[in-house]
Formats: structure tokens, C-alpha cells, sequence
């Protein structure tokens, strides 16, 4: 505090002698004149009389303003002034009225003991007499700079404190008076080499006061601008600094050079397949304020201590650098830290906000809100309470509006991080003091081409209310618009503070826009609604390209495509824009069936024509996003598995009670044989015997299984009482079961026993698990076996060809079985008409299974059921026969339809006007859900100046239309565009380049 009056008093000193007798301008040459107009800028002088002098009592009164003692000399009254003055100071008629209580003050206090010693106790103060530059210096050093020196060593001190200099100090010892100029030269040379006692200069001594600015002392040329620090070099690379965490719910992605943005679930991936976090579309993006680490908040917080790996990619910094992928691997999320209710606020009527250090868990719905919130010891009932700002604030709703004057808000230890802390009891005391102001922008984040975030002064929410499906009205969509009315929103998102307006159907130009709210669009949580908004705001151009970001396997026909932005329906569901591989490289061609774009924009399903197993690449390129950046060729592999839960399992009995008694189980798939869920595991499986009471096979002693069929099925050899009688060694078998040998029931044409197996749950090859952990199954006594349990067992598959896919595999084959087996009904006659099988041919598939494949002679369609016809196939009395002895029964079984239509002809007509058009005829009917109007359909047409104007499809007529179409007229289609018959059977592609027929 001393310190600082002395600073202060020094600048009074200053003042005071800088403004005596200030003349207005300079009445002859003096040597400080061009110091003395730097010293007036700074107001460390007032006025340029340079050759006035200085006299004592106006160095009084600077000495003790410049001591801090001006208050004290002006609470003094007249009358003590005077009789101080008359009483104590010999000269006292010479002191001027303006200065009696400066004079008096000083007298009082012992500041002065006047010029004559002799009259002492009593002063002389000459007030009158000019001042030598001993005394000013003395008042100067000893004021304001921290020194204690007398008139006898002053000036030498003042030398060596870099005040003056030695010719200065030449012309002050000579001059018995101080005139202005000499002041403005020692105050000059003060202020450029001047330094306190405190070692600080005397300049930097006024700019710590805050008298003058440091620009100010630069611009007058008392000190040097420090020197800028060579910049370091900005990075030619950018890079990933590190990737760290404080809590379960967060990332904090640390980069080397400032961003053009954070990005979003496309540049950040998790590739721990097992990992409990999750990011997602759903998880949010924020950029610091430096623009070098982006904090993402999770869509599912991770699990205490979880190590994930984390690829970043396609991150361009703001000076264009692009970020090469990057893994970061061996992140550990951990969290070790209570969290905290760090403030609350009434944010609404009906509405109090609660701010915590760190993401906190949701409470779930259903659970009283008391359990982590009491309003004025639960006076005002909670309705609900909704989280927001990525978890980090609670928004408490309340059933009753608050009334002003305070309310009193309990956080209690039930709220959790993702962590499971709890928090510290809190208690908040909150003024309601009622809003009357309306929402209003006050900044925005993420404009792009197809959205942006505004961001309010306070929480807001939307006027009209969503739907079940999240929309709104068009009517109230078109209160949100950017240009001009003709470009509505498309869709709206409120989180707190926070607005997003999406623009997908009418696009943000790039550069400055303007966006616009009509009024009464939005309000806060008090009610109070906008006034009509207008908001310009920076759009990025979008200039990155479309990136395939993963593909993932739905089902064994569906593989769901994820890129990293939304994209333009019309090339996304395009199939010429995606080309299969097998694990050889060679193109699976006609395998896909149609594209079909999400809701999110950002996924892409590829359904098939068939279920795949296996390792596949796909090829995906010319698809665009909105604003037609196009992705480059692509290719990706991807693993196709079994994901079909197993289930229908079947047994067959053979040699019951016999010799050499086996139990076979046949699963329809191929299972696991180790691990926890092999079938070769015993212990999974159990009899219920007739008695009703329940065996199982491990208690079993001479109990053996083991894997047939490529592991689709399992042969268990359970002792019967022969093998027991006649094995050599009796003892090896202490155990025996003998299963019935006659039908307790029948069921479908197949006889089973009364005995039933139990087996416990088991999985397939591909690790997907019974539904059920226990499974019955039905035990069915030998004889026959017959059709693969499903509906494409028997198929026509071409106009002249069936398939017939049986459960097990022939061994003994007689292909004469098969000669007699199709026939089909007709309906108009009620009798069978048998069709004539050419060739029947018999092959193993992948599954081990046998597939007989019959050439029909008398049936030319691709049809299996039309004109009253149904084709049928039956076989009896086989004696095809598989490794058990059975032989093959198939019953009465409709053919299904799996053939395509083909093209029968394709021909040339004329209409009354002469224009020639051409007529595709099929061998069915096509199914009219699957031609488009308005569109080519896939055909096209070559040859000459032919052109295709339109197509239309009447039944198994395809009709093209167009300019110069002739008989020699080329015509193609392309099986992309899945014109199919009524059981969905696709249109192969072709090419017809015969000459066209008349119709």
C-alpha cells in the first residue's frame, strides 16, 4: 500500500509542477521545448511557460498531494489553518490564501522546517522564494522514486539514478532557481533513464500505476517494444497429439493445428468389436475455443476401464492439411473422479436447471423424481426430468409454475455419473425472478450446405409439437427458411440453447447466408415467444469427398453400406454403382438386388438375390452426396456368416433295443463342435423315457457321439441290451437303454416313438446360439427320409428344369426314382397328367445334402401354375437309399415357382401414323410393382439414330417407344432395374440383335 502511495504521489508531483504557470505557447527558444510537448501527451506537464519559475508553496502543495495527503489538508478547517499559520510560521502574511492550509498542514506534521534555522521552533517559509533544483529533486526521489536523500546530496543521486545526466547536473548546480524547461528535462530524463529505488524504472512505475500505457511510454519513446518472439514454425503435418479422457461419457481428441471443424461419427471410429462405447449419429462433436481438441460425447458411455482403439480420419485442419488415418490404440476410459452439482438456475416458469462437472446418467423412466431432486422441501412437485449440453445439465420441469421470491433446489446423492458415483448433497438457493424477454440468436456452429446450429441467449423449444415420427408440419417448417421463403427446413432438432436446422430439400449457398425464424416460431421456457429472426451466418463449401466408412453384414442376404455423409438418394440406390467380388475377385454378377437408402441418409441396405456365406469385396463408385461431391472407386471386403438361429432340429432311432442302437440328430446346420456350446458336449443332451422320467446321456457310462454330415448333425450310440449281452467284456457296459421299436404316434406321414430328447443350448458354426436353452425334440423311428426342411426344396428353376433338395445324403442311387415324379393337376379333367423327366442327375452341395436336379420333356413355362395347371412332384417306393438304409419318400408337393421370366420374342408394329415401335413378349406376366412409370425401366435401344422416348408395360408386353425405331433396331435391358414376375423371380439381362419379327 505504501508503494503504491508513493506511485500515486509521484504522478501528483508531476502534475502539479507540470501545470504552474502554463503558458500557451512558448515565448522564446528553450532546450527542452520538443521534451516538454511529450511530456503535455502524456499529462505529465500542463502547458509549454518554459521560462517560468517555480516558488515554495507551490512545492509544498505537490509534495503533500504527492504524499496522499490532500485529503487530509482539506478536512482541516479555516480557523485551525489560520491560527496554525499566525501562531507558528514568522512569515505568515506572505502566505497566499490559496495555500494556508497546505503551509499549515505541512507545519503541523513537521514536512518543513522552513529556510532560516534560527527562528526555530517557529518556521520561516519563505513561500514566495523560487526552488532550487536540489529541493525538486529531493521531493522528486524521495516521493515518488523511493529514495532518501537531502539537498546536500540530491542532485549527485539524482545523477546516479539515471535521472539527469553530467551536463545537467553542470547547469543545476549553477542556477539558483528552476524555471519550467529545466523541470521538463529532469522529468524527460526521468521518464527515458530513470530508476526507483525498487530497481524498477520510473516509467515502468507510471504504467504499473496506470497513469500511462505501456503503447503510450512505446509511442514517446521511453522504452522498447519487447521483441516479438520468433514464431515457431506451424506444422507441416496434421497430427494427433494425444486422446484422453476424464470421464465414461467423453473424448478429448488433442490435434496439432487448429481445425476447420470437429467433425462427426464418419472421422471417428471405435474398432474394439467388443467395446461398451459406442459413437454413433447420435453421439455430438464440440470444437475448443483454440479449434484443437474436439470433445466428443458418446451415444453409450464406456464400461469402467475399457481399452478401446480409436481411428480418426479425413480431418482437415484450417490451413487445408489433411489428417492421414490414424489409430490411437490402448485408450483407457476411466473415471475416478466424484461428480459435482455446480450450479442451478430458473430457467422457465415451470423449469430449473442444474449444472454438473460431468455427463450424468439419465434417471430411468419410471423412477420417482424425488429420488435425486426435492424443490422447496417438495412443495413443487417434479414432472420430469430431461437432460441436456451432452449430459451435462438436468432440466428439471415442475408440475406448478413458480412464484417469485426464492426457491430452494436439493441435488441429491442418487444422481450418478456413468461411472455409478454419486454426487454430494447440494443445496441451491435460486431467485424467480419472471423473464419477459424472448428468445433471441446470439451465435451459431456447423454451417454446411444442408444445416445449421443456431444458438439462443437461453434454453428454447419449438412452438408446434413433433409427431410420433419426430416431424412437423410444413406449414410451421416453412417459419424456418435461409434466402428467401422458397427454401423451408426439412427438418428441426432442439438440444437446450441449441436450434439445428436442417436444409437437405433447399441448400445453404456456400459463402454468407441469411437465416430466418418468423416470429413467434419458438419460445423459452417462460413462455415469451421470438421476435421475426435474421442471422447471417458463414457456410463452408463443401468440398470433401464421399467416404465408404464400413460395411456390416444384416443377415445372410442384407449388408447395410455406412459412409461418412448424406447422400443423393437417386446414385445411392442406383445398383450399377455397386459391384460384388467373390474371395477370387471375379464378379458376382446379378446378385443384387436393389439399394435402398436409410433414413439417416448416411446407410445404404444391399439386399441379395440369394444368402451369401463367405469372404466377399465390394466395389462401390459414382455415388454422390447432396451437393455432388462423388466418392472415389471404393472396394471393401466383407465376411458374410450364418446368422439364422438354429432350431428344427430332428432324431431318428435306428436298430432300436438292437444291436448297434444309434440315436442321430440332424440340426440343418453346421454347428460348433468345441467350446461352450459344442453339440459334441454330452452333457447337452437328455431322454425323457416312457416312465416320464428324465436320463441323461453323460450319466450314461459306454454313451459315445460324434460328428457326421460336415457337422451338420451328431450319431450318439447309446448301449442297448445286445450290445451289452454280446460285447466280450460285460463289464465295460454297466449301462443300457433299449427305445421303442413301435410308433406311438404318427405325425406328417413320419412314425415317432413315445421317448423324447432334450438338448441344451447349442450353437452353429458362425456362434449363433438356440433360442430356447431347452430344446425338445421328437424322435422318429427310422424307414424313410425325404426333403431338406424348406419352402425351396422343390423349385422350378428354369421353364424345363426342378431342383429337389433332400435332408440327408443318397448313397445308394437309382435314378429311375425320379423318372415317374412330376406330374402336374388339372383342374378343368380333376386328374394327373404326368410331365416326362429326360434326365435326372444327382449332386452333394455344400451342406452334404443330395439335390436332384430332373430336365422336364411337356413343360414349357416358367410358370408352375397357370391355364389350371399345377405342377407336383411324388416319390414312392424308392430305392434310393442313404448310409442308414432308408430310402428316399417325398409326398405330394407342389412345385414353387423360382424360374424367371424369359423372353419369348421381341418384335416390330407400326401405329396409324406410320411410327414404328417394338413389343417385348415374356413367358409370364410381369408384376407391375415392380415396372416403373415414367422411366426406361433398364431398356435400352441401338442401331442407326434409334432413340428411346418411353416404355410401358401391359401384362407379359413390354412396349418401347421412341424415334426411329426399325426391324433392325437393337434392344437391351439390364437386370439392375429388377423387372420381375409375380413371385419376385428377376428379368435376366439380354441383348437382342435378331431381326425384328412383325407382331
Amino acid at each position: 500500500m505504501k508503494k503504491l502511495k508513493k506511485i500515486f504521489a509521484l504522478v501528483a508531483v508531476i502534475t502539479m509542477l507540470a501545470s504552474m504557470m502554463a503558458a500557451p505557447v512558448f515565448a522564446e527558444s528553450y532546450k527542452y521545448e520538443k521534451e516538454a510537448v511529450i511530456l503535455n501527451q502524456l499529462g505529465l506537464m500542463a502547458g509549454y511557460g518554459l521560462g517560468d519559475q517555480v516558488n515554495r508553496v507551490q512545492g509544498i502543495i505537490f509534495a503533500l498531494k504527492a504524499a496522499g495527503k490532500a485529503d487530509e489538508v482539506e478536512a482541516m478547517t479555516d480557523v485551525e489553518a489560520a491560527y496554525i499559520v499566525s501562531q507558528y510560521v514568522v512569515d505568515a502574511a506572505q502566505v497566499p490564501d490559496w495555500g494556508r492550509k497546505w503551509v499549515a498542514y505541512a507545519v503541523k506534521y513537521g514536512y518543513t522546517s522552513g529556510v532560516d534555522a534560527s527562528v526555530a521552533p517557529k518556521v520561516k517559509f519563505a513561500p514566495m522564494q523560487k526552488m532550487a533544483a536540489s529541493e525538486f529533486l529531493v521531493w522528486l526521489m524521495n516521493i515518488g522514486m523511493g529514495y532518501k536523500v537531502g539537498t546536500n546530496n540530491s542532485v549527485s543521486e539524482s545523477r546516479n539514478a539515471g535521472i539527469i545526466s553530467l551536463g545537467q547536473e553542470i547547469d543545476l548546480r549553477v542556477k539558483d532557481a528552476l524555471i519550467r524547461d529545466d523541470i521538463a528535462g529532469i522529468l524527460y530524463g526521468a521518464c527515458k533513464n530513470g530508476v526507483c529505488a525498487d530497481g524498477r524504472t520510473f516509467i515502468q512505475s507510471l504504467i504499473d500505476a496506470g497513469f500511462i500505457t505501456e503503447v503510450a511510454a512505446i509511442a514517446a519513446g521511453f522504452i522498447e517494444p519487447e521483441a516479438e518472439p520468433e514464431p515457431e514454425p506451424e506444422p507441416d503435418e496434421l497430427e494427433v497429439v494425444e486422446v484422453s479422457t476424464t470421464n465414461l461419457k467423453q473424448l478429448f481428441v488433442e490435434f496439432n493445428l487448429s481445425l476447420k471443424d470437429a467433425g462427426d461419427e464418419s472421422n471417428y471410429i471405435i474398432e474394439t468389436d467388443d467395446a461398451q462405447a459406442v459413437i454413433d449419429e447420435d453421439s455430438n462433436f464440440e470444437l475448443s475455443e483454440d479449434k484443437k481438441t474436439v470433445i466428443i460425447t458418446l451415444t453409450e458411455a464406456a464400461a469402467q476401464q475399457e481399452v478401446i482403439d480409436l481411428t480418426i480420419r479425413d480431418i482437415e485442419a484450417e490451413n487445408g492439411l489433411m489428417l492421414d488415418e490414424t489409430t490411437i490404440e490402448d485408450i483407457e476410459l476411466k473415471d475416478t473422479t466424484l461428480p459435482k452439482a455446480v450450479s442451478a438456475s430458473v430457467v422457465g416458469q415451470y423449469t430449473i436447471k442444474v449444472v454438473f462437472s460431468e455427463p450424468i446418467m439419465i434417471p430411468e423412466e419410471g423412477d420417482d423424481p424425488d429420488l435425486y431432486f426435492t424443490v422447496d422441501n417438495g412443495d413443487y412437485l417434479i414432472e420430469k426430468i430431461e437432460k441436456v449440453n451432452n449430459d451435462t445439465e438436468l432440466n428439471i420441469t415442475l408440475f406448478s409454475g413458480l412464484e417469485e421470491g426464492t426457491v430452494k433446489v436439493e441435488a441429491k446423492p442418487a444422481i450418478k455419473d456413468y461411472a455409478g458415483f454419486g454426487i454430494t448433497k447440494k443445496t441451491f438457493d435460486l431467485k424467480v425472478k419472471e423473464d419477459k424477454d424472448g428468445p433471441v440468436v446470439v451465435s451459431y456452429k456447423n454451417a454446411k450446405p444442408t444445416e445449421v446450429t443456431l444458438i439462443f441467449n437461453e434454453d428454447i423449444e419449438l412452438v408446434e409439437k413433433a409427431d410420433l415420427d419426430d416431424e412437423y408440419s410444413d406449414d410451421y417448417l416453412e417459419m424456418f427458411y435461409h434466402t428467401n421463403r422458397n427454401n423451408p427446413a426439412s427438418s428441426l432438432k432442439v438440444s437446450g440453447k441449441e436450434l439445428t436446422i436442417d436444409f437437405t430439400d433447399s441448400k445453404l449457398p456456400p459463402g454468407q447466408a441469411y437465416i430466418y425464424i418468423a416470429e413467434d416460431a419458438v419460445q423459452d421456457l417462460w413462455g415469451n415467444t421470438n421476435k421475426k429472426i435474421s442471422y447471417v451466418v458463414e457456410v463452408s463449401k463443401d468440398n470433401d469427398p464421399v467416404t465408404l466408412l464400413k460395411v456390416e453384414q444384416e443377415d445372410e442376404s442384407t449388408i447395410i453400406l455406412t459412409f461418412n455423409k448424406v447422400l443423393d438418394e437417386a446414385t445411392a440406390e442406383d445398383i450399377d454403382n455397386y459391384t460384388i467380388l467373390d474371395k477370387n475377385g471375379k464378379t458376382d454378377k446379378d446378385i443384387i438386388d436393389d439399394a435402398v437408402l436409410g433414413k439417416d441418409g448416411k446407410t445404404v441396405t444391399i439386399n441379395f438375390t440369394e444368402e451369401l456365406y463367405g469372404s466377399y469385396s465390394i466395389v462401390v463408385q459414382n455415388v454422390e452426396d447432396l451437393v455432388g461431391n462423388v466418392i472415389k472407386k471404393t472396394t471393401k471386403s466383407f465376411t458374410m456368416k450364418d446368422m439364422t438361429i438354429p432350431g428344427d432340429f430332428e432324431a431318428r432311432i435306428y436298430n432300436p433295443g438292437k444291436k448297434g442302437q444309434t440315436l442321430k440328430v440332424n440340426f440343418n446346420d453346421t454347428m460348433a463342435t468345441d467350446g461352450r456350446y459344442s453339440v459334441l458336449d454330452l452333457e447337452k443332451y437328455a431322454i425323457i423315457l416312457a416312465s416320464g422320467k428324465t436320463v441323461s446321456l453323460d450319466d450314461m457310462k459306454g454313451v459315445s457321439i460324434k460328428s457326421v454330415d460336415n457337422n451338420r448333425a451328431v450319431e450318439i450310440r447309446i448301449p442297448s441290451s445286445e450290445d451289452v449281452e454280446k460285447k466280450k467284456n460285460p463289464e465295460r457296459y454297466v449301462d443300457f437303454y433299449d427305445f421303442s421299436d413301435t410308433a406311438d404316434y404318427v405325425k406328417g406321414g413320419v412314425s415317432y416313438i413315445s421317448e423324447e430328447l432334450i438338448i441344451t443350448r447349442v450353437a452353429d458354426a458362425s456362434g449363433n446360439k438356440t433360442a430356447s436353452n431347452l430344446n425338445y425334440v421328437a424322435i422318429a423311428l427310422s424307414g424313410q427320409f425325404g426333403l431338406k426342411n424348406s419352402e425351396d426344396a422343390v423349385a422350378l428353376t428354369d421353364k424345363n428344369t426342378i431342383t429337389i433338395t433332400l435332408n440327408d445324403k443318397i448313397t445308394t442311387y437309382k435314378s429311375g426314382d425320379f423318372e415317374d415324379a412330376v406330374y402336374y393337376y388339372n383342374e378343368k379333367t380333376g386328374k394327373d397328367v404326368p410331365v416326362r423327366v429326360t434326365r435326372p442327375r444327382h449332386t452333394i452341395n455344400s451342406d452334404g445334402l443330395s439335390v436332384i436336379t430332373l430336365t422336364l420333356s411337356g413343360w414349357n413355362s416358367t410358370e408352375v401354375s397357370f391355364d389350371g395347371k399345377t405342377l407336383m412332384v411324388e416319390v414312392t417306393g424308392a430305392s434310393s437309399k442313404n448310409a442308414y438304409g432308408e430310402a428316399v419318400k417325398i409326398p405330394e408337393t407342389e412345385v414353387v415357382d423360382r424360374a424367371a421370366p424369359e423372353v419369348v420374342g421381341v418384335y416390330y408394329d407400326e401405329d396409324r401414323n406410320g411410327e414404328g415401335y417394338i413389343i417385348v413378349e415374356f413367358s409370364e406376366e410381369l408384376d407391375p410393382k415392380t415396372y416403373a412409370p415414367n422411366s426406361k425401366n433398364g431398356f435400352s435401344v441401338s442401331g442407326g439414330s434409334a432413340k428411346l422416348e418411353s416404355v410401358e408395360l401391359d401384362g407379359k408386353y413390354i412396349y418401347l417407344y421412341g424415334e426411329n425405331l426399325k426391324r433392325t433396331t437393337d434392344v437391351s435391358y439390364n437386370s439392375v432395374f429388377g423387372l420381375a414376375d409375380r413371385e419376385r423371380n428377376t428379368v435376366k439381362s439380354f441383348t437382342w440383335t435378331d431381326t425384328l419379327k412383325d407382331f
